[in-house]
């Protein structure tokens, strides 16, 4: 059920928010630490319009799970609530 993000989401952007709640569907808990993660962009990202790729993937995730993922994964709502 875990051992892979979701190829939809593929080349990036949401599918860690996919995995996440896929996770939290299964009952299992996630944490949020509280640490500040600087994330260099490889070459695969400067190969793709990051715009557009997120807004398709963005697309993706509401059609998969019916709920705009960002107040739920910056903390704003719950996300038991929606899952």
């Amino acid at each position: 059920f875990f051992e892979k993000f979701d190829e939809r989401f593929v080349p990036f952007n949401f599918e860690d928010v996919d995995y996440f709640c896929r996770i939290k569907k299964a009952k299992y808990k996630l944490m949020r630490a509280p640490l500040s993660i600087w994330h260099k962009e490889g070459d695969v990202v400067h190969k793709f319009s990051h715009d557009k790729v997120n807004k398709e993937n963005y697309k993706r995730f509401v059609e998969k799970w019916n709920f705009d993922p960002q107040p739920y994964f910056y903390g704003e709502e719950n996300l038991e609530d929606v899952l």
